[in-house]
């Protein structure tokens, strides 16, 4: 194969992610014709012609990269992501709100992977802090204490369901109960860079990323399901579910997809179509 007609590409994933890894590299000096068509696959992903933006895309990758190999490894491939996001123009704060997003699904230490090289790309380009909004509001309004009632109603209303999980912790840890209530309703509910549709979409690949067995499906559809009340349609959703397809897997996807068609056939038959 003429390396010349292998530059393009080459010259495209520099561009891109701000350089070429090792493992591309590889790949094109020893199996050009796989790598040429995964890359078609991953540019359509990529394409303009679809409904989420492109930076949102790169983003949900960088979640779906973090979610399923949080270590030192899987950070390398989340800084990849992270910088084209901010290159296609997502701002630092949407990009910390989306981390912040999968703290509840996925844990801690994906989250401050994700906060990591965020800080390390802001530091060695700060040219990349030029599309910085301004910050969320942060301060504090106070609210009358809430009662096992009403944070059961808020959550029918809010999420549609109340787990039996959510039952037992409120029966025996009542006090844990109300500051993780405060603070998973501060990250989810705050005006900030992330409309609320996208917040979901986020914890949404997240679960398939790093869950996606039958007992994740569960909680797949129920945030699907918030999603679709948050305003995404059924196509967003799969867009964002092919995002996490390179960094997690075919199985990842699959899924993704089993979930949003219950989701959807469930939506359909409540409407009697």
């Amino acid at each position: 194969m003429d390396a010349n007609s292998k530059q393009p590409i080459i010259d495209e994933l520099r561009v891109t992610y701000g350089d070429i890894l090792p493992e591309h590299e590889y790949l094109i000096d020893h199996d050009w014709e796989w790598f040429r068509r995964r890359h078609k696959i991953n540019a359509y992903v990529f394409s303009q012609k679809t409904s989420l933006s492109r930076k949102m895309k790169a983003l949900l990758t960088a979640v779906a990269t973090a979610a399923r190999m949080p270590g030192s490894e899987g950070g390398r491939y989340v800084r990849m992501h992270v910088r084209h996001a901010l290159e296609l123009g997502a701002t630092p704060q949407e990009i910390l709100e989306a981390f912040e997003c999968i703290t509840f699904p996925v844990g801690g230490i994906a989250f401050m992977v994700g906060v990591k090289c965020l800080r390390d790309i802001l530091e060695e380009e700060p040219h990349l802090k030029a599309n910085e909004a301004s910050e969320s509001s942060s301060a504090e309004v106070r609210k009358a204490p809430l009662t096992r009632k009403a944070l059961e109603e808020k959550q029918l209303k809010v999420h549609g369901y109340v787990l039996p999980e959510h039952e037992f912790i409120m029966d025996n840890d009542w006090d844990w109960t109300l500051l993780m209530h405060d603070f998973y309703d501060y990250t989810n509910t705050r005006e900030g860079g992330l409309p609320n549709k996208m917040r979901s979409l986020v914890v949404v690949v997240a679960l398939c990323a790093r869950i996606p067995g039958i007992e994740g499906e569960r909680y797949i559809r129920n945030h699907m399901g918030l999603a679709l009340r948050a305003g995404a349609k059924p196509d967003e959703i799969l867009e964002a579910l092919e995002c996490a397809y390179f960094p997690c897997g075919g199985p990842t996807l699959l899924v993704g997809v089993k979930c949003l068609r219950a989701v959807v056939q469930e939506g359909e038959a409540g409407r009697g179509t």
